[in-house]
């Protein structure tokens, strides 16, 4: 996997793909990714017949808790058998975007950004896009 030694606290990877027991395999069996949350819309060997998943999340609110989120609402809204891996048990205990849970007073937009708002990966359609520019200069 190309986040071993990844220096931030967490890192979430949702996986809405059939078949992610491969994926998650590997997870489990390594050291070097102890701040890996990877959550699937099906788990191990199973098939997925919606893709509800990625609307799931986009109902997310920022200042929700993940753990909270996934329990309350994953029996009503995904389809599917939901596969969640945490490397280290807790990482789930938090926003999606690592802030603490029920924060009284709550968070400004300007205090998210600044305390927990860490380095974030290429969008897979923007580095694509790179990708194809690439191929057609050629």
């Amino acid at each position: 996997m190309d986040l071993e030694g990844c220096n931030a606290q967490r890192v979430l990877i949702f996986v809405d793909q059939s078949y992610p027991g491969t994926l998650v395999k590997k997870l489990l069996s390594s050291q070097k990714h102890p701040n890996i949350i990877l959550i699937s819309n099906s788990r191990g060997s199973e098939f997925t017949w919606a893709s509800s998943f990625t609307d799931f999340w986009a109902e997310l609110q920022p200042d929700q808790c993940l753990v909270d989120y996934l329990f309350k609402n994953v029996a009503w809204t995904a389809p599917s058998t939901l596969g969640v891996v945490e490397s280290t048990s807790g990482l789930l205990n938090s926003t999606i975007y690592g802030g603490p849970c029920y924060n009284n007073p709550p968070l400004t937009p300007e205090e998210v950004k600044r305390e927990y708002m860490g380095c974030q990966n290429l969008p897979t359609a923007v580095w694509y896009q790179t990708v194809q520019q690439k191929d057609l200069l050629q």
